[in-house]
């Protein structure tokens, strides 16, 4: 029986560090690669503490005992290259696995069944402890790259927001009598906060129930946000009573503000031909208004007025046109939802089993953590702005650099403009009047900050009409 090897150093191609991953398995390896001088492979090349026979060959003939098992590292790694390369169905693991091998491990020949089952076990689990690793490595190594021009303010910037999944094939029993557009049909949803500096995920919850509203999980959400952080949110967040609890729990948050919102003026702070700020109670009817004051931006552009709110009543601390600037960086979770859907396939659901689904989910997720890493990395060494390397190029041909052993931000930084690598970006930027404190009308020392809240979540059982009495009839 081979023996098993218990520690695997893994090189990551974003640098020259290592990062070490414990991990039991009994797969026969090739002949080992000497460490490359620079960042060229994906997760880079595989130093091995191996005690196991080298002679030994999974293309050998096999004699009599157990038979040949894939390790879960072999499995995580080739789950994570199919993923990278446009990953199908799991047959294309299995070839790769049974065909060509992984890098320093030879090929294992195993039926594509093995694969199914091995991945069955407990892919997600796998794949899930792989990604909190790497994501917990990234999160030191991105660092000195972290955008800390955003609201410095704050203890860190994030997006938060909410993701369906794609619908499943009707593989299972449980499955086929479905009705197409069934709930249950779909693979479910994803919460996920999203580190605005960094470009990283912070956070994701893997919901079942996809057509659930968002701010039924927006809460358990921000239990693991720190006190001091600045969180973005879209309309579908918009309530009272949330706005409410952010600012009670020490959070900084801002939101647009929907059109059929109103509020109660309470002092006007600045107010020009395109332009007002004031501070104001949301909510002027008594049936659903606010606790705390909050801050009123609007600005016209283009003939439209666009209306923002957040809990940072001082300007001194963050501009209205900061504001604008700062909201329009919760596009950034789309972009990351673009990227896991689209650039990694995973609108495309290639099981319907949990396990095996999980498996593709996270690993889809690592994937995107480091594609993200490396799109600021890249950006940064190039002395441009982020948003004017094209991460969708930067995904298309990073397989091949890596076939070929070619860095490939080395490229971007020789030619990325003549590639079009690096093109202006085409984010729409909104130039609003700069406004200096002196035009700032300060409020006066007896304004009311708090009053009594009422939510129309909260309304009267004996009211007429009300929820709580429908549903005691």
């Amino acid at each position: 029986m081979t023996k098993k090897t218990r520690i695997i150093l893994v090189k990551h191609f974003l640098s020259t560090e290592r990062i070490i991953l414990v991990m039991s398995h009994d797969t026969s390896l090739q002949h080992l690669l000497p460490p490359p001088d620079q960042t060229k492979e994906l997760l880079g090349q595989f130093l091995h503490d191996a005690a196991c026979d080298l002679a030994a060959s999974s293309t050998a003939l096999k004699k009599r005992g157990r038979p040949f098992q894939v390790s879960w590292l072999l499995l995580s790694l080739g789950c994570l290259w199919c993923l990278l390369r446009g990953w199908t169905s799991q047959l294309d693991l299995w070839r790769l696995i049974s065909g060509f091998g992984l890098g320093p491990f030879a090929p294992v020949a195993v039926v594509d069944q093995a694969i199914y089952n091995r991945l069955q076990e407990k892919g997600s689990w796998m794949m899930q402890q792989l990604c909190a690793q790497m994501t917990q490595w990234l999160g030191t190594r991105m660092i000195p790259y972290e955008d800390r021009s955003l609201a410095s303010f704050a203890s860190e910037v994030l997006a938060l927001d909410e993701s369906t999944l794609d619908a499943l094939k009707r593989w299972v029993p449980d499955l086929q009598g479905l009705p197409a557009g069934h709930s249950q049909l779909l693979a479910g949803r994803l919460s996920c906060l999203f580190d605005i500096r960094r470009q990283q995920w912070k956070r994701i919850d893997l919901l079942p129930n996809a057509v659930a509203n968002c701010q039924a999980h927006a809460k358990e959400m921000v239990k693991s946000v720190r006190k001091g952080a600045l969180l973005l949110f879209d309309l579908g967040y918009y309530n009272y009573a949330w706005f409410d609890s952010l600012t009670n729990a020490g959070i900084w948050w801002v939101s647009r503000v929907r059109s059929n919102g109103s509020w109660s003026m309470e002092h006007i702070l600045v107010q020009r031909d395109g332009y007002f700020e004031a501070l104001v109670f949301m909510g002027k009817y008594r049936s659903d208004r606010c606790q705390h004051l909050v801050r009123l931006v609007r600005y016209r552009y283009r003939g439209i007025w666009y209306t923002y709110i957040c809990n940072i009543w001082d300007p001194r601390m963050l501009s209205g046109a900061d504001i604008v600037r700062l909201y329009a960086r919760r596009w950034d979770i789309e972009l990351g939802f673009r990227v896991l859907k689209d650039y990694l396939q995973m609108r495309f659901m290639i099981s319907s089993k949990p396990e095996v689904l999980g498996a593709q989910i996270w690993g889809s997720v690592l994937l995107a953590q480091l594609l993200h890493a490396l799109h600021v990395r890249v950006a940064a060494e190039a002395g441009v702005d982020l948003f004017d390397v094209s991460l969708e190029l930067l995904i298309r041909y990073l397989p091949t650099c890596l076939a070929h052993g070619i860095d490939i931000g080395q490229v971007i930084q020789e030619k990325g403009r003549a590639l079009g690598f690096v093109r202006p970006s085409t984010r729409t930027r909104h130039e609003l009047p700069h406004i200096s404190w002196h035009e700032v009308t300060w409020p006066p020392v007896d304004l009311q900050w708090m009053q009594k809240p009422r939510y129309a979540v909260d309304a009267d059982p004996n009211r007429r009409g009300s929820s709580s009495k429908k549903k005691k009839e």
